[in-house]
């Protein structure tokens, strides 16, 4: 990891999608990302923009670029949730992930 690359907090999608090494480091420094598999339709996309844009403090959301193979997840330091795709249960869930895991981060 390039310790220098970084990425702003805030919605992505839609824009060029941060590097691996600027969204590792935002994780391991108190960020959640939420990504998406590229090919999600474009409502369950718009709902994640909206997501991320309603309280983008420390959370980055973005299209995957690893070929993972769920179509949302969302990770913070040390925890991974993954979803079948959006609904309201998995926004609600997506929600509470993002508060709950917000700013715990490694401690350097």
């Amino acid at each position: 990891m390039v310790e220098r690359a970084v990425t702003t907090d805030g919605s992505h999608i839609g824009r060029d999608t941060p590097s691996i090494d600027a969204t590792t480091h935002a994780l391991l420094h108190g960020r959640v990302l939420i990504q998406y598999r590229p090919g999600l339709p474009q409502p369950e996309v718009r709902a994640l923009d909206q997501l991320v844009n309603e309280a983008p403090d420390r959370v980055v959301g973005f299209a995957n670029q690893t070929a993972m193979t769920s179509p949302v997840a969302a990770t913070a330091y040390l925890n991974l949730l993954t979803c079948p795709g959006v609904t309201a249960r998995t926004l609600h869930a997506l929600r509470v992930f993002r508060d709950r895991r917000r700013r715990f981060g490694n401690a350097f």
